[in-house]
């Protein structure tokens, strides 16, 4: 349960990113 979380977060946190740097 706590390792899908923890990989949840990071593709959550990396699409972020992703984000962050295409509206940049």
């Amino acid at each position: 349960q706590t390792k899908t979380t923890i990989n949840f977060a990071k593709a959550t946190y990396e699409a972020l990113k992703r984000t962050m740097y295409i509206k940049r």
